[in-house]
């Protein structure tokens, strides 16, 4: 039971963390100070939807890498003949 609770924290934990490692740029920013007039607010709409697109990600995936250290830490205190 110890080694598929480590299995397990591993596939979350490697899942979590290219998550985190292909979604961990900072919010782009809107360009306001540089981009308006015509099909400026269709602009910012597509930024913003992107950066809580982005954050969203880093968030579930910050949440499998946490759930992944979790799971080892039960899994060194599960006796080795549990669930057999």
């Amino acid at each position: 039971m110890a080694q598929l609770l480590n299995v397990i924290a591993y596939i979350l934990g490697a899942i979590g963390t290219s998550l985190l490692f292909f979604f961990s740029y900072t919010a782009v920013p809107s360009g306001a100070s540089f981009y308006s007039g015509r099909g400026s607010s269709t602009h910012f709409d597509a930024v913003r939807a992107k950066n809580k697109r982005w954050t969203i990600l880093q968030r579930i995936g910050f949440a499998l890498l946490t759930l992944s250290f979790i799971l080892q830490i039960v899994a060194a205190f599960v006796p080795a003949d549990w669930g057999t």
